[in-house]
């Protein structure tokens, strides 16, 4: 792939100059026209005064924009020596991820601005740490809002602990583990801000959560991959991070993930992901991958041409804890058009998940393989395959309500191989079932419109069906 092809069609500027200023609340890497220009930057409390071609660092990084020359490191000692706020402009080639140190509180790409990632590796990144602490030997209660440990000294109010074990989901291999805050400690027993969805009694254990700060990554920029073929890493990863921020920037053409969010606690991810690879082989181009312990993280944004647009799975892996880590009480909401798979998905990880579907083309719309999974209101349209899946490795019920599912081509409306409540919503102009339902499910409410023979088809037990309107009257 020419480097520049898939690049935003954003014209470039020319005659550029580097404005570099970096101040306790602003640090800019600006563009600016060359002629004479002279520039004053505060760096460490004191104030620099310097022509432009006296100031290292700007001629550098002039030098290094719209080149094929690595700017990784300029970049990052350019970050390093910042203020809280950064302004990108430019486009650099990058053959190292640039770490975001933890000061820098937000990075904005300006318009037509780059990281041109060369390689497999990530793009840019925030990073936190997750470091094992003990074996507590006291299982974990379901539904418990402490637990105990022999040695209670080693907790302190307000820190973030992981909280996992040996225990897997049922029907995976995945281990689950969830991020929670020390509200207290009394006694033996430390308490935490969340009870547990899940018990935790194979060889408990807990590991000391630092997170990040928070970080603000936006504009108008683009992250891509000169060859996705040769880049599996995620272009953005957001790892054990408090309330990160991805907005208004395009991640695209990448062999892997667009954006990594994984055991962070908070957060928004309202970009654009396009254009990932996806065979089911090599490639498995995920717009949004929510992975670990992340929890009440929101995923808005434009996703198009990926596998999902949103999705969840494991953290990486954690010395002594392994790979663990299930997100929790998240809200998927992107709009999603043409993913070469169920658009808004999870993987079987997952607790609390809502899903709030904009969905047209591709190959499905909605995927469930988490537990205690909520759809909810949204539309799905012009999809094949199904509109909604329920699938059958499911043991706690999703609930699916208010949505509308329209021109289902070759598939399914709501097809539920496990098990779902059905309340309230519309499936119109599908040709194919309207309601697949398999062991323990329902419907109260279900309005289907300009449909096919089979309305709905029933071929396990312990299923409910009430209020069906087909073209409106009542069955």
């Amino acid at each position: 792939m020419n480097e520049e092809s898939n690049a935003s069609e954003t014209p470039r500027p020319t005659r550029r100059a580097f404005l570099l200023v970096a101040t306790s609340g602003l640090a800019t890497v600006g563009l600016g026209v060359i002629g004479g220009l002279s520039l004053s930057a505060l760096t460490n409390g004191r104030m620099l005064s310097a022509e432009l071609t006296d100031t290292a660092d700007s001629a550098e990084l002039t030098a290094l924009s719209d080149s094929d020359r690595d700017a990784s490191t300029a970049l990052k000692r350019f970050l390093a020596s910042a203020g809280p706020a950064v302004v990108l402009s430019g486009r650099f080639t990058i053959d190292s991820p640039i770490d975001v140190p933890h000061h820098v509180q937000r990075v904005t790409l300006s318009a037509g601005s780059a990281l041109k990632v060369r390689g497999d590796h990530n793009g840019i990144r925030r990073m936190g740490s997750i470091v094992f602490r003990e074996r507590t030997g006291h299982t974990m209660r379901e539904g418990a809002e402490h637990f105990v440990t022999d040695s209670p000294a080693r907790y302190s109010k307000n820190e973030y602990l992981l909280l996992s074990g040996a225990n897997k989901v049922k029907n995976s291999g995945d281990r689950y583990g969830y991020l929670r805050r020390v509200t207290s400690v009394d006694g033996d027993r430390v308490y935490i801000d969340r009870p547990l969805p899940r018990v935790i009694d194979k060889d408990p254990r807990t590991s000391s959560v630092q997170l990040a700060p928070t970080i603000r990554i936006d504009g108008e920029g683009e992250i891509y991959n000169l060859d996705p073929r040769k880049g599996k890493s995620s272009l953005v990863t957001l790892k054990a991070v408090e309330k990160p921020e991805v907005s208004g920037i395009e991640v695209h053409s990448n062999g892997g993930i667009g954006v990594t969010v994984a055991h962070c606690h908070g957060g928004t991810i309202d970009c654009t992901v396009r254009d990932l690879l996806d065979d089911g082989v090599d490639y498995f181009g995920y717009g949004v991958n929510v992975s670990g312990s992340s929890r009440d993280v929101m995923v808005g944004g434009f996703m198009t041409r990926v596998r999902h647009a949103v999705t969840t799975n494991a953290g990486g892996l954690i010395d002594q804890v392994g790979h663990a880590g299930e997100p929790e009480d998240c809200t998927f909401a992107p709009r999603a058009e043409d993913c070469s798979n169920k658009a808004i998905d999870t993987h079987r990880l997952g607790w609390g998940i809502v899903m709030i579907p904009d969905v047209s083309g591709g190959n499905g719309g909605v995927q469930v393989r988490a537990d205690n999974t909520t759809v909810k209101g949204g539309r799905v349209r012009d999809v094949s395959v199904s509109g909604v899946t329920i699938a059958e490795v499911v043991s706690v019920p999703a609930r699916v309500s208010g949505v509308m599912i329209q021109n289902v081509q070759d598939g399914i409306g709501i097809r539920c191989r496990g098990p779902a409540d059905i309340q309230d919503c519309v499936i119109m102009d599908t040709p194919g079932v309207a309601v697949e339902m398999n062991d323990g499910s329902s419907i109260d409410g279900l309005d289907i419109r300009n449909g096919g023979d089979v309305r709905i088809r029933i071929l396990g037990s312990d299923n409910s069906v009430r209020n069906v309107l087909v073209d409106g009257s009542a069955e």
